[in-house]
């Protein structure tokens, strides 16, 4: 959970990796795109049922595992909400959203990792993230876009409610509040903080070697 570009995806694969595949001996883990495995709940809003069913159906593979996953079930009746719902526990769900835009008690019934990042970075990120996919298909200039970005006019706006929303429940048993810079930092001792507050078991050596020559990277 998080604004756009702050570290999200990032942290799907590493929660993903400990809960699923912690000796990196599952096939998903490379036979599986992360949109499967971890679906971004709230992203069948971004278009018409019809014409996101189109859009995903390009990916041949997409569509098998939609039809494995959600037998009986249709593409137009929302993809990612669907896979979300038939994932096995437990589950990783990626949403953009804040906190007054989801259940009350989400808390008390799920476990989430808000993840910050500097508002300087999110912003230049964001920008070439809006030029390049053609959801967006943003023309402007960054400076127009910063604009944007500082009067609240873009999706998941505002930025900063979005983050205070967040660190008001960081105390929370089930709440885990950390910063990208951090996690950028020293990977391996919030990989420990994560397993040792949430995994069963200690991170097996395959999974420290791969955090350490891949996870770092990023």
């Amino acid at each position: 959970m998080g604004m756009p570009k702050s570290g999200t995806t990032w942290m799907l694969e590493i929660l993903w990796t400990m809960l699923h595949n912690p000796d990196l001996n599952n096939p998903q883990g490379v036979d599986e795109l992360i949109y499967i495995r971890a679906p971004h709940i709230e992203f069948d809003m971004f278009s018409d049922n019809k014409s996101y069913s189109k859009i995903f159906g390009k990916n041949v593979r997409s569509v098998e595992v939609f039809s494995q996953m959600c037998p009986g079930k249709k593409m137009e009746d929302g993809v990612f909400l669907q896979l979300s719902e038939a994932l096995p526990a437990p589950r990783v769900i990626k949403t953009h959203l804040p906190f007054s835009l989801l259940p009350p008690d989400l808390l008390h019934t799920a476990k989430v990792v808000y993840m910050a990042r500097n508002p300087k970075d999110v912003v230049v990120s964001l920008f070439h993230h809006f030029c390049n996919l053609q959801l967006h298909d943003y023309t402007g200039t960054f400076d127009t876009f910063i604009k944007h970005f500082m009067n609240d006019d873009l999706l998941y706006s505002p930025y900063w409610p979005h983050i205070k929303m967040a660190w008001k429940n960081k105390d929370h048993p089930n709440m885990h509040f950390l910063f990208y810079e951090d996690l950028k930092t020293d990977v391996m001792k919030e990989l420990r903080t994560l397993n040792n507050s949430w995994a069963p078991t200690s991170p097996s050596n395959n999974l420290i070697m791969w955090s350490n020559t891949h996870l770092s990277r990023q």
